[in-house]
């Protein structure tokens, strides 16, 4: 097996020459002791991690994957599992996955046996071990059940994974990778649900292959408008691969927006920056003397260079990209997670055109290799999670959201939905795209989803992605409402449950699809009435939103209850340059 690590490049530092921001500090460091840090205390090489109510307690925990060595065979190290006290508090919580020490590089987490609580799988990273499935069976406790919910236990090459309704049958499948350390590796596996969390093998629903080499990250989003799931799978080098779902979980291969296929990337993101109702794209060190590089998406899944929209980047050795609404405007922010530089925040204009922050974040220059975004402590501000590893300082570090951060009071927003009329005689499916403040690679952050009709509430459930899905009865009615809370508590307006002000109203029947076909401008939804179209992809992975409201929903979010309870950083105006480490990979 051939060893691989990042490319080593010099690369002189520059600043573009429009002018950054001027912020306070946005995210303030906690330090090393908010934290008990794993492998000894010295921090592990983490490659991944959640920001997930683990235990159902309705706070966000925390969870690091961790695996030693970088495209080599692979070192195993524990998994660690931080849980909340529901105020920022954290304390050491791995037992409950049974102090599990696993080669493994990303996880999943989600209800795959829909009893109301998440369960978390784990593949292996160069076919070590054999998955894990962990059924969460009470509050907190786990068994691995993957001997009985699959037919043959599998040890995998995986770089990545994620849980989504791939054959919009309503639950959750997963897409598992492969030829992660193997060049000549299958690039993924799928795996369908039966709707209980046991699984079937998805056989050659995808293509064979891809064109670039070892995948390393994958988001699931509905980049082409058709309301399901379709993949991207980042290449750690190369083109990366779009594949595109037919509604039944068989794909084909799609196109993505041209990029430099000598750099190396690691972490893409799905989110609408432009406000046009559909899912743009980010990727890391593609655009032009390693910066990220934005793709336009025209609604149908093809995708056009705007990397110009962004000021004010810097060439550096970056990791990831998220969106997040730091500024309470209603549209989406992106932030830059960097190996060689603090994290750096680019605010939207509301039209897709980004400018630097001058200063948003505190503490180290660290190895950031993931990062996570949510409220940590109850105060309703965005906080932020960074892991590290392949280079030391490897703690794992919690920024806390300063005043600077808008505490949020703007309602989930409906991004699109899907264009159905309620039958008098059979049940309709509708399916809809919510975004919020950040983006997860579990979806938004949501208490409730679901659809109002006359009186009645029916539920919906979150399906990958920003998605969700909901069965509306045969009934003589045609009107609905998609209803939605989030964890601030703030409500679609005219939706019943939310604690925090409204957001602009939005309802609707078979008037729907985009934002001018349903629940947009016209219904409620754009910044004269309430919030901006919007919608994410999480922490380095796909879609789920940040901006304003409309609509509501009553879907109930597994584990989920409604329970609200200055030093580095700065970019500098100028030109300096530096000598930056570059992994490689070598024959």
């Amino acid at each position: 097996m051939k060893n691989k690590a990042r490319l080593l490049s010099a690369i002189g530092v520059l600043l573009a020459s429009m002018p950054a921001v001027a912020h306070a500090q946005l995210f303030l460091d906690q330090g090393t002791d908010a934290l008990p840090q794993g492998c000894n205390g010295s921090g592990c090489w983490t490659n991944y991690a959640r920001m997930t109510d683990i235990d159902g307690d309705g706070d966000l925990d925390l969870i690091g994957v961790n695996n030693g060595g970088f495209f080599s065979n692979p070192t195993p190290q524990e998994l660690v599992v931080w849980t909340n006290n529901g105020s920022g508090v954290f304390s050491d919580g791995s037992a409950m996955f049974g102090d599990l020490v696993v080669p493994v590089r990303q996880i999943a987490v989600g209800d795959v046996d829909g009893d109301g609580d998440v369960d978390v799988y784990i593949p292996g990273a160069g076919n070590e071990m054999d998955d894990k499935l962990l059924i969460q069976t009470a509050p907190g406790t786990f068994a691995d059940e993957a001997a009985d919910r699959f037919a043959t236990l599998i040890a995998h090459d995986a770089g990545f994974v994620r849980m989504g309704d791939l054959d919009n049958d309503g639950d959750l499948d997963l897409v598992v990778g492969g030829g992660y350390f193997d060049d000549n590796g299958a690039p993924a596996t799928l795996y369908f649900n039966d709707g209980t969390g046991n699984f079937a093998d998805g056989g050659a629903n995808i293509p064979a292959d891809i064109d670039g080499v070892n995948p390393d990250d994958v988001d699931l989003a509905d980049v082409d408008g058709d309301f399901d799931l379709d993949i991207l799978i980042n290449a750690h080098s190369g083109p990366n691969a779009l594949w595109l779902n037919d509604g039944t979980g068989n794909f084909a291969e799609g196109a993505v927006a041209a990029f430099s296929n000598s750099a190396l990337h690691y972490g893409p993101v799905l989110c609408d920056v432009d406000n046009d109702g559909d899912l743009d794209m980010l990727v890391d060190n593609v655009g032009p003397n390693y910066t990220e590089q934005l793709a336009l998406n025209d609604g149908n899944g093809v995708f056009t260079d705007a990397t110009a929209n962004i000021t004010g980047n810097e060439s550096a050795d970056d990791n990831l990209l998220a969106c997040i609404d730091h500024d309470g405007d209603g549209d989406f922010d992106i932030v830059v997670g960097s190996l060689s530089t603090n994290e750096r925040v680019f605010t939207n204009d509301g039209t897709g055109h980004f400018t630097a922050v001058a200063s948003s974040q505190n503490g180290p220059t660290d190895p950031t290799l993931w990062m996570e975004f949510g409220d940590l402590n109850g105060d309703d501000r965005l906080d932020l999670f960074t892991a590290q590893g392949e280079s030391q300082p490897q703690d794992e570090r919690i920024y806390l959201g300063s005043p600077e951060v808008v505490a949020d009071t703007r309602p989930p927003h409906l991004r699109a939905q899907e264009n159905v009329t309620p039958s008098s005689t059979d049940p309709t499916v509708l399916r809809f795209a919510i975004s919020d403040n950040a983006t997860t690679d579990e979806g938004p952050r949501l208490t409730r989803a679901f659809i109002l009709l006359g009186d009645q509430e029916i539920d919906a459930t979150f399906i990958g992605g920003d998605l969700f899905r909901a069965e509306i009865p045969a009934t003589p009615e045609t009107a609905f409402k998609i209803c939605a809370v989030d964890w601030a508590g703030n409500a679609m307006e005219g939706c019943p449950g939310g604690t925090g002000e409204g957001g602009a109203a939005q309802g609707g029947n078979g008037a729907g699809g985009s934002p001018s076909t349903g629940g947009n401008a016209a219904t409620g939804g754009n910044a004269a009435n309430g919030g901006n179209s919007a919608s994410g992809g999480g922490g380095g992975g796909v879609t789920d939103g940040g901006d304003v409201g409309e609509g509501g929903c009553d879907c109930t979010v597994p584990g989920k209850t409604n329970n609200r309870v200055a030093g580095l950083g700065v970019f500098l105006a100028g030109l300096f340059a530096g000598l930056l480490r570059r992994r490689r990979r070598t024959s």
